[in-house]
């Protein structure tokens, strides 16, 4: 099976009101566990473009919690701004500090970002090529590449980040970023290890919403992606649990 772990998740969205202040989130924890009847590990939503929520609270969401939880999901960008500058070390930091898994889940594009999809056609069709038909997998990919340029893996080795849909299509472009990534006089810049070690050693994929045999045997084939680093994953709320077992 190529499939090599399951991870539930918290759906995003869904805590991004709790006031990590208060007992809340202990209290949800315990509801989760005793609805449950048996222990299972869930990752929690942070959303970082919040005004009250930032990247140090990754320790409350993490270390309060009654249940396990093992990570945390957050939005592939605030605002437009990915987080490769050095203002969220502190992020990647305390994830690697509590050796938990960074999420990032696509979102929607930013105003400026949007305008790109619009074209000949329907509004409707521009704003979901823009999100789920098309652009917000491929700006996941490209945050990826983002910290890999920046030094972000050199600073935390030990970094754990997840993506979905079947790696957000860098697998199926990761021969051609190793060849640019090294190509041109200095390349993408100075680094300890190069693209395709990070690659093995920092980053896993999940199949939420990608649950066609098709991919995952691309994958397979060209043998870029450890069997390991794939998870099971089904992207609920935007996508069922029972499509996920079709």
């Amino acid at each position: 099976m190529f499939v090599g772990a399951a991870m539930p998740t918290v759906a995003i969205g869904l805590l991004y009101t709790l006031d990590l202040d208060t007992s809340s989130g202990k209290w949800i924890g315990s509801q989760i566990l005793a609805g449950s009847a048996i222990a299972f590990s869930v990752q929690s939503s942070l959303k970082i473009a919040q005004a009250n929520v930032g990247p140090e609270d990754i320790s409350a969401v993490t270390a309060k919690l009654y249940c396990a939880f093992v990570g945390a999901l957050i939005d592939n960008h605030a605002n437009g701004k990915h987080f490769n500058s050095v203002d969220y070390d502190v992020l990647w930091a305390k994830a690697c500090a509590l050796d938990v898994p960074i999420y990032l889940h696509p979102t929607w594009p930013s105003s400026s970002l949007a305008e790109a999809f619009i074209g000949a056609y329907p509004e409707p069709i521009g704003i979901t090529l823009g999100g789920p038909g098309w652009g917000w997998h491929g700006d996941v990919g490209l945050h990826i590449l983002k910290l890999f340029c920046t030094n972000v893996f050199d600073r935390f080795p030990t970094l754990k980040i997840i993506i979905g849909h079947m790696g957000e299509m860098l697998p199926f472009m990761l021969e051609r970023c190793y060849d640019m990534s090294t190509r041109f006089t200095g390349g993408w810049g100075p680094r300890n290890r190069p693209l395709r070690q990070v690659w093995d050693e920092n980053i896993w994929i999940t199949t939420s919403g990608e649950w066609s045999l098709a991919p995952i045997k691309c994958i397979a084939r060209m043998e870029n992606t450890k069997v390991e680093r794939i998870m099971y994953g089904v992207d609920y709320p935007f996508e069922s649990n029972e499509k996920g077992r079709e």
